[in-house]
């Protein structure tokens, strides 16, 4: 009797190694259909990425989303007969999903973002220049594909820029709007009045000036408004529907004298970076001078920030923002990032404990972020 057991036992097992088929070896068809059921229309574009990371065959299952949820492309015509486009990056925190202990794990920045040409590109989130652009990329990094499959996948925020130069940022606001409703304000390069507004779908834009303008340096979305900063560091905020500046601020200073205004969201209030940058002729190294300010809301007047603890702020070309140190390999706390306006891929890092300017390692994901194609 037991011997028998033993046979069919045997026999069983040889059939199913018989009917056992490797699941890289099963049709094509087949893995459409899986990737069908796998992944609905309200499936994240972020859980799509990590379905492609497997392999190559189940890339070929499912392509790439053609556009975001939140924004697609959006068609820009301007003063010539090309068309432009605004384009979304995205920045994401990846955090590994296997840790040693129970203590919270630091992750990485990654920024995504897509161009006429390519349906999705890794890119420097200080800089917004193509990984691949890097002079000191290898051509061992050229040849990998980004893998989602260890990570956990949190969205930070999304900025938006044009394919074209004659802007130096651009934002979709208001917030709370669906994409068709909302308008584009941006700032230009080639002239004195650089604020200009349009809803999507219109055909021109119009001008916003101010009765005491002295030029805009900044915009930004803050509570889901647009806020731009002039050469004296007054911050305006816009009405959307009558597209009038509503004076936010008192200014920050009596002159420009060159220093330029950046605006940073930080625990619902704004920050203002004030920059002074100088090149030392004689070493021909950049040279700043860096402060920050906030509004007292309660008083009405400005206050220096000397000190922003674990908080570092990143002065990014189509978006700024504010990260804790500690949850970030390779960010330090109480320090401002910005990209070098003469080399786009240097970043560097000022100090405001002991305002050391310093150039910051070359951004590079974790290696893991990576596989062979």
């Amino acid at each position: 009797m037991q011997i028998t057991k033993q046979i069919l036992l045997k026999e069983k097992t040889s059939m199913e190694k018989r009917q056992t088929v490797e699941w890289l070896d099963l049709p094509t068809e087949l893995w459409t259909m899986i990737a069908k059921h796998l992944i609905i229309d309200n499936t994240s574009f972020e859980e799509v990425f990590r379905f492609r990371s497997i392999c190559k065959t189940w890339r070929s299952a499912h392509p790439l989303p053609q556009h975001t949820p939140f924004a697609p492309q959006v068609r820009i015509p301007l003063r010539r007969r090309r068309k432009y486009f605004l384009l979304q990056t995205t920045m994401y925190r990846l955090q590994p999903l296997l840790n040693d202990d129970d203590a919270p794990s630091k992750g990485w920045l990654i920024m995504l973002g897509k161009s006429e040409s390519v349906p999705l590109r890794l890119l420097n989130p200080f800089t917004c220049t193509p990984v691949s652009d890097n002079p000191q990329a290898s051509e061992d990094t050229l040849q990998r594909v980004v893998n989602f499959m260890n990570f956990k996948v949190v969205k930070l925020l999304e900025a938006f820029n044009c394919n074209t130069n004659s802007f130096l940022k651009q934002v979709l606001f208001p917030s709370t709007l669906p994409v068709e409703g909302r308008m584009v304000g941006a700032l230009s390069k080639d002239d004195y009045n650089n604020l200009w507004v349009r809803k999507i779908g219109d055909k021109k834009w119009t001008n916003i000036k101010w009765s005491d303008y002295e030029g805009f340096h900044d915009i930004i979305i803050h509570k889901g408004q647009l806020y731009v900063i002039d050469c004296l560091g007054t911050i305006f905020w816009m009405n959307h529907l009558s597209t009038e500046l509503v004076q936010f601020t008192q200014p920050l200073c009596s002159s420009y004298k060159g220093k330029k205004k950046k605006m940073v969201e930080f625990r619902g209030r704004l920050y203002v970076v004030v920059m002074l940058m100088n090149t030392n002729h004689s070493s021909w190294k950049l040279e700043a001078d860096i402060k920050v300010y906030t509004v007292n809301e309660e008083w009405g007047h400005w206050e220096v920030v000397k000190n922003l603890g674990n908080v570092a702020f990143v002065l990014g070309r189509h978006s700024n923002f504010s990260l804790s140190a500690q949850d970030y390999h390779g960010i330090e706390g109480n320090c401002i990032y910005f990209s070098d306006f003469l080399d786009i891929f240097k970043v560097y890092r000022f100090s405001l404990k002991d305002s050391m300017l310093t150039i910051s390692k070359p951004f590079w994901p974790c290696s893991d972020l990576f596989k062979k194609t």
